[in-house]
């Protein structure tokens, strides 16, 4: 039998009539993203709800005095791991997108960049759910479903008196350049973070006023700190040395005429060589843990004054605020014979006002002195300096 000629085969699509009427529009949707357009930020815009980058560029501006470093940070993180979200409008990034980001970014880069992208997610999320009736934060949705933050793993340090006579040893050892060994030796007496050290300018040092000031800092708030007896060593060692440098150079306090930047890189290079010769693993880092450890726990300085001491950012705390950390606090705490009077009577008064600066002294006999001092007589030097005019400090 022969097929029929001129006959019209129908043949059902499956589709209701009106679903028939729709796929122009879904062709024309395909075209749009095919030409790079994004239809669902666009349908984002007409009804008000902002995007992951619009928020995100709020979210940097709200804060004008985070540093230059950690705004850099910010949009790195932001770009690789959130990259292909920055378009899509906010409430288009749900709970269950959270949770498979946070994996795979644990996969692929680890623990703490997946710690590091979420709560950065989260900070960007915070204003917009304020303002916007029912967006909901997906980061703080996927917290209360059972989702965790990876748990933050710090490096563990012996107790100092154990560590600092290593690492004094290993620095010498096996540090030859003059500028890195002042630089470690820098952050040793002052506990300041690395960058701060080795960025440090000479037009920010005040040699007769015995201060110096790092302006930029991790918190934004520049730190003015006193010049004790050990910096002062430092520093005019570091002024003979960097005379004859050139004028791109010399402005650095630790210069490198090799470097790009002028300054002391990070010379993260020496470190094993410093723990192996030394015999205890060595960071920079490792020196603020030890310095704010011997502040608060063996010298009990008040918490306010070791926060500034190494500028920590300070809680907004309603107690906290009513008490002023005077610069001779700090001053104190640092060299208790730093800017003596020779007056009896001012000298007196000073033991009784800054008796922290006793207590002090114990962190430079941990660093300049320590085969000669054991736990016990650590702890016997506290007892008697509590007992005495430290305990008269506010």
């Amino acid at each position: 039998m022969h097929p029929a000629v001129g006959v019209v085969f129908l043949v059902d699509s499956g589709l209701a009539p009106e679903l028939h009427r729709d796929l122009p529009v879904a062709h024309e949707v395909l075209g749009k993203v095919a030409g790079g357009n994004d239809p669902a930020g666009e349908r984002a815009e007409a009804r008000g709800m902002p995007t992951l980058d619009e928020t995100f560029e709020q979210y940097m501006a709200a804060n004008p005095n985070r540093s230059k470093r950690t705004n850099e940070l910010y949009r790195y993180e932001a770009n690789r791991y959130l990259g292909d979200w920055l378009p899509r409008p906010l409430d288009a990034i749900s709970r269950a997108d959270v949770e498979a980001r946070f994996n795979s970014i644990t996969a692929d880069h680890g623990w703490s960049a997946a710690n590091r992208a979420m709560s950065l997610l989260r900070s960007i999320y915070r204003r917009p759910c304020v303002d916007h009736d029912g967006l909901r934060n997906p980061v703080d949705l996927w917290l209360a479903g059972g989702g965790k933050f990876h748990r933050k793993a710090r490096r563990k340090i012996s107790a100092p008196a154990e560590v600092l006579p290593c690492w004094r040893a290993g620095i010498e050892a096996e540090v030859n350049n003059p500028a890195i060994r002042d630089a470690l030796w820098f952050g040793l007496y002052t506990g300041m973070r690395r960058d701060e050290v080795l960025t440090l300018r000479w037009e920010r040092v005040d040699m007769d006023a015995l201060t110096f000031r790092v302006e930029e800092t991790k918190t934004g708030v520049p730190l003015e700190l006193p010049i004790t007896n050990q910096l002062t060593a430092i520093l005019e060692r570091r002024q003979t040395a960097t005379a004859g440098l050139p004028e791109g150079v010399r402005e650095w306090v630790f210069p490198s005429p090799t470097s790009a930047t002028g300054h002391v890189q990070d010379p993260h290079h020496l470190y094993a060589r410093i723990g192996k010769a030394g015999g205890a693993k060595f960071w920079f880092h490792g020196l603020r843990n030890s310095f704010i450890t011997v502040a608060e726990r063996e010298l009990m300085l008040p918490p306010s004054l070791t926060k500034r001491l190494v500028n920590h950012a300070r809680p907004n705390d309603v107690t906290q605020g009513y008490r002023r950390v005077r610069h001779n606090d700090c001053t104190a705490a640092h060299d208790p014979q730093a800017g003596r009077s020779h007056d009896p009577c001012a000298e007196e008064h000073r033991d009784r006002a800054t008796g922290a600066g006793r207590l002090f002294c114990l962190w430079i006999q941990h660093v300049d002195h320590p085969a000669a001092r054991t736990n016990a007589e650590l702890r016997a030097d506290r007892h008697r300096y509590l007992a005495g005019p430290c305990a008269s400090f506010p």
